[in-house]
C-alpha cells in the first residue's frame, strides 16, 4: 500500500515550467503554510525585534527560500532569482506571482487589443514611448510573434506620413531581402526626430539672425553671412538701421564729434585743390601741346605745371 504524503514530502509539488503557474502556486501555498513558513513569504518584517524571534525569522526565510527554488524550473530560476530574491523569500514569491499572473488570457487580450488600437497621431517622440511601452508588455506576457512582423506592423501605423515612411525605409532595408526588427525601426524613428528638430532649431536661428541684423543673405550651398549698410558720398543710406537719417554724421558733419570735424577741413581742402586743377586744365585747352605739359603726381597733394618744355623731355 503506497504510503500518503505528508508535510515533509515536496515530490508532489511540480516543476514551475511557466504552464502551470496555477497549480503549482496553490500546492506550493499549501506546502509553505503546513511548514509554518507562510509567513515569511507573504510579510515584509519579522512581528518581533526580539533576538529569538528574529533568528526563527530568519532561519524560516531561508527554509522557504530553498523549498520554493527546489520546484523551479532552471529556466524560470535563471530569469527570477537575482541578488534580493535569492535572498528574500517575500521577494522571491513576489516576483514569481507577478510574472506569470501577469500572462493569463485576461492581460494577453488587453495588451494586444492596446497595440492594435494604437494610432500615429504625428507626434513622432510620444509615438516611439508609447511603442517602446507596449512592446515590453506583450514581451513580458509573452505574447510571441516574429520580429518583422512586429517591425511592419510599427511601420504600418505611420505610412500616413509619407516622408517619415520613406525615410525609414530608404535608411533601413538595403535590399528585399533584409531583416529588420521593431528596435531598428525606433531607432531610425528617433534619427528622424533628430534631424527633424535640428532643422527646426536651425531655422528659429536663421530668423533671430535676420531680426537683429536687418538684413541677411542665405543660399542652398553658401552659409549665411550678414550685409552691413554704411553711409557714404556726404549721403544717408536709407538701409542703414543703425541711425536715423538727421543724426547722420555723412549728412550732418555738425552733428560729428571733435574727431570727425576734421572731414569738414579737409573737404574744404580738396574742394581747392579741384578748383585750382581745374583752372590749369583750362588753360592747358588753350595753350598747344609742344608749348605746355602737364604732369599730375597723384602720389602727393599738390599739382606739377611745366611751361615751354617738349611733351617727350
Amino acid at each position: 500500500m503506497p504510503e500518503k504524503p505528508t508535510t515533509s514530502q515536496i515530490s508532489h509539488i511540480p516543476i514551475l515550467d511557466g504552464r502551470n503557474y496555477t497549480l503549482w502556486s496553490i500546492m506550493m501555498d499549501v506546502k509553505l503554510s503546513a511548514r509554518g513558513l507562510g509567513k515569511v513569504c507573504h510579510s515584509k518584517v519579522p512581528p518581533s525585534t526580539d533576538p529569538s524571534s528574529f533568528s526563527a525569522w530568519n532561519q524560516a526565510n531561508i527554509e522557504a527560500v530553498q523549498l520554493i527554488l527546489s520546484r523551479l524550473h532552471q529556466e524560470i530560476i535563471i530569469s527570477i532569482v537575482d541578488g534580493l530574491t535569492v535572498k528574500n523569500a517575500k521577494a522571491l514569491w513576489s516576483k514569481i506571482t507577478i510574472k506569470f499572473e501577469s500572462q493569463n488570457v485576461t492581460n494577453r487580450g488587453r495588451t494586444w487589443v492596446h497595440w492594435q488600437c494604437l494610432k500615429f497621431t504625428g507626434n513622432i517622440e510620444e509615438y516611439i514611448k508609447e511603442c517602446s511601452s507596449i512592446l515590453f508588455d506583450i514581451a513580458g506576457i509573452g505574447i510571441s510573434l516574429p520580429p518583422d512582423i512586429m517591425a511592419y506592423s510599427i511601420l504600418g501605423k505611420i505610412c500616413q506620413d509619407s516622408s517619415l515612411y520613406d525615410h525609414v525605409i530608404d535608411s533601413m532595408v538595403p535590399s528585399m531581402n533584409a531583416k529588420i526588427n521593431p528596435q531598428q525601426v525606433l531607432d531610425k524613428l528617433s534619427e528622424f526626430l533628430r534631424h527633424k528638430n535640428a532643422k527646426r532649431d536651425y531655422q528659429k536661428m536663421t530668423i533671430k539672425e535676420e531680426n537683429d541684423s536687418g538684413a541677411l543673405l542665405t543660399t542652398s550651398n553658401q552659409f549665411p553671412y550678414k550685409l552691413t549698410y554704411i553711409c557714404k558720398d556726404r549721403k544717408n543710406n536709407i538701409k542703414n538701421i543703425t541711425h536715423k537719417a538727421e543724426n547722420c554724421w555723412a549728412e550732418h558733419r555738425e552733428l560729428c564729434p571733435l574727431p570727425c570735424n576734421q572731414f569738414k577741413k579737409k573737404a574744404s581742402e580738396a574742394e581747392t585743390h579741384q578748383t585750382g586743377l581745374e583752372a590749369l586744365l583750362s588753360d592747358a585747352n588753350n595753350t598747344t601741346l609742344t608749348s605746355f605739359s602737364l604732369v599730375i603726381d597723384c602720389g602727393a597733394t599738390h599739382n606739377q605745371k611745366r611751361l615751354n618744355s617738349s611733351p617727350f623731355a
